[in-house]
């Protein structure tokens, strides 16, 4: 009857399209009276949002796109929102229903990808998506600046980018835990002790931080009842005290700052009332410990810096081996985070362990500590002494590790698990019905690369890989990607980027795009033989490094400024050949550039970021395979030929293949191809000249 229901709706208003956002539930209530979840969403069509590009509107001046393309329109200022649509034609297609019981555990960004290529499917509709989280779906808080800056992102699913998909409208949220799997009744078992029945399990957990036992706790194993011998990175699995705290996502990060606040609150008397609507906690606050030499670390005191927390206060103790592990890749990025901090007078112990916690109440776990115990890890230099240092805020960041309750619910149900999730090349467990996917898994064994796992590829890519094995299954038209055939499985490929941006202390704004694969010291690296070129600007000191590979292609960006860096726009350069940036290697050894952060931001690049341009790349290129002559091979095939024959390309090898693309028409229909697009696009790309 619904869809009866909305033809005739718009037969009545002579409609050819329905048009209905769904707003955020943190938008303003005028916006969600209007326009509340309806049940007729089930026959809408998600409309995916696009990429839009980040302009430079100071320089761009008169040849700026128009207020309705930035979004500067008054009735696109409120709340970002979802948009669905549908039409009388597709009103009488019909949609594939799936009703399989498709259950995902965790809500991380491999999960998050999976949701979205399944509800973002036009001709199919899942009727039963589950999500188990301990704290729900992502992006239900309101957009908070100061709670984001807890942690680095990997620009895939922020809050914004959530309110545009909402994924929450199409999946069954619980938020629990997994704790147990009952695999020959395919049941899944949460802490609250609710069991949720599924056909198709997918594992995405992901890796936390947990808090970390010091040395002299003696840890039992709630597992076996045996102590857990002591180490660095042991996790505490009793409650650990109140002001013990760490941080994983966005409701972590809120709770954090919940607790500084409460803080304060109680002491609100000792402070004057412009104090205290300032956020300064110079009386209260004498030590904040973060232990770790993590990225996160180095974000949570910018963060607490920026929540008004004295830096002076701040102290970071770093445990054994951070010295050897450059935590950014690049030596000049850490060089100028570590001149920042001794700048903002913070406090750093390296190579220290945690040996124990202090509390006015010893055996009293409920009890705030108010002091930790740190020694050097090597004892026999004596110039080191041991630290008890005054807390009142101790956050840990050791080590990423598998969840516990996820371990258990594994390891129980005979899934093998090898220090991960054991999976195959389809991200299969040993059960076929139970898939994973990110940071939990490893491949096994038998690939013989151990070093290759989920977290060398981009988090995104390898949920939508994860989504295709259920399309291959559901999915009449879907046709899976062509693997190389062979008795001997191989990995698959990701050729994705991974991202990761974040601010610094000192609000330096860090971003990191490079290669998928395992990671490779930066200073080994550099000492391969074919390792390419670095392309490096330091202007103002704002450091720009961009790593071209052998062959021309941008492989690695790595950027520190001190204003905020345009991320959307860079990530797209990589992949890149240096042609396509204006002959960029050219123009840096002529040294006509001085800045990289400006030479990106000019006019002609906005062609570069623009969401359809990597179309127009794949255009091009199939006119280069196609043969123009009668009696030539095509530019492609002639290459092709010789890689083949293994013949060496000279000089005049390629000015024969210049000739060629010049004489045989390639360079016309390559022209041609440019202006349909950039006429196509002209909304978005007002800056470029078009024939009339």
């Amino acid at each position: 009857m619904t869809k009866l229901f909305l033809k005739e709706i718009l037969r009545k208003i002579n409609k050819t399209c329905i048009y209905y956002p769904i707003f955020p539930r943190y938008a303003d209530d005028e916006m969600l009276k209007h326009h509340s979840p309806t049940y007729a969403i089930h026959y809408l069509v998600p409309v995916r949002p696009r990429r839009l590009i980040q302009y430079n509107l100071e320089e761009l001046k008169m040849n700026a796109p128009t207020d309705c393309v930035l979004g500067k329109l008054p009735s696109l200022t409120h709340s970002p929102f979802s948009l669905t649509m549908t039409s009388i034609k597709l009103l009488s297609e019909t949609k594939i229903t799936i009703n399989a019981r498709i259950v995902i555990v965790g809500a991380s960004t491999v999960g998050l990808a999976v949701l979205e290529s399944l509800i973002m499917c036009p001709y199919l509709r899942f009727n039963n998506l589950t999500l188990i989280s301990p704290h729900g779906m992502p992006g239900e808080f309101p957009p908070s600046h100061t709670r984001d800056l807890f942690l680095p992102s990997n620009l895939e699913y922020d809050t914004e980018e959530l309110s545009r998909l909402s994924l929450r409208s199409y999946v069954n949220i619980i938020c629990a835990k997994l704790v147990s799997l009952n695999r020959p009744m395919k049941l899944a078992i949460l802490d609250d002790e609710t069991v949720i029945p599924y056909d198709h399990l997918l594992l995405c957990t992901g890796n936390q931080y947990h808090v970390t036992a010091p040395m002299k706790t003696v840890v039992q194993n709630p597992l076996n009842k045996q102590i857990v011998p002591a180490k660095a990175d042991r996790i505490l699995f009793e409650p650990a005290p109140p002001n013990v705290l760490t941080i994983n996502d966005e409701f972590d990060a809120a709770m954090v700052l919940k607790w500084l606040r409460m803080n304060q609150h109680t002491e609100r008397n000792k402070i004057s009332k412009d104090l205290y609507y300032l956020h300064i906690y110079i009386h209260i606050i004498d030590s904040i410990l973060i232990y770790g030499s993590t990225l996160e670390s180095y974000c949570c005191i910018n963060a607490l810096i920026a929540n008004g927390i004295p830096s002076n206060s701040i102290k970071l103790i770093t445990p054994p081996g951070s010295q050897q592990v450059n935590v950014f890749n690049d030596p000049t990025v850490l060089r100028t985070v570590q001149d920042e901090l001794r700048e903002l007078n913070i406090e750093i112990h390296e190579e220290y362990l945690m040996d124990e916690w202090r509390s006015q109440e010893i055996d009293d776990m409920d009890q705030p500590i108010d002091h930790v115990v740190f020694h050097f890890h090597d004892k026999k230099q004596d110039k080191h002494k041991d630290l008890s240092l005054k807390c009142t805020t101790l956050l840990c960041f050791v080590n990423k590790q598998v969840n516990y309750n996820a371990f258990v619910a594994i390891n129980q149900s005979s899934l093998v698990f090898d220090g991960r999730l054991v999976v195959d090349e389809h991200n299969r467990t040993n059960d076929p019905l139970i898939y994973a996917g990110g940071s939990l898994t490893k491949f096994k064994r038998g690939y013989y690369r151990d070093d290759w796992s989920h977290t060398c590829f981009n988090s995104k890519q390898v949920g939508t890989m994860l989504a295709n094995e259920l399309f291959t299954q559901y999915d009449p038209i879907f046709t899976p990607p062509k693997t190389p055939s062979g008795k001997h499985p191989l990995i698959p490929l990701y050729n994705k980027s991974k991202r990761v941006s974040a601010v610094l202390p000192g609000n330096l704004h860090y971003l990191q795009i490079s290669q998928a694969g395992p990671t490779v010291d930066y200073e080994k690296a550099k000492k391969i033989e074919n390792y390419g070129t670095d392309l490096i600007t330091n202007h103002n000191n704002n450091y720009f490094r961009l790593h071209l590979d052998s062959t021309g292609i941008v492989r690695t960006i790595v950027c520190l400024h001190h204003n905020k860096i345009d991320v959307t726009n860079l990530s797209q350069l990589y992949g890149l050949h240096e042609r396509l940036l204006n002959n960029l290697r050219q123009r840096y050894n002529e040294h006509l550039i001085t800045d990289l952060f400006t030479y990106f931001q000019e006019n002609w690049t906005a062609v570069l970021y623009h969401d359809r341009f990597n179309d127009v790349r794949n255009e091009v290129r199939e006119i280069l395979k196609k043969t123009l002559m009668n009696d030539e091979k095509s530019i492609v095939s002639t290459l092709d030929s010789a890689i083949d024959n293994d013949i060496a390309f000279g000089e005049d090898q390629r000015k024969a293949l210049l000739r060629r693309f010049r004489a045989e028409g390639y360079k016309g229909e390559i022209e041609e191809i440019m202006l349909r697009y950039i006429n196509y696009n002209q909304y978005h790309l007002p800056m470029y000249a078009r024939p009339t």
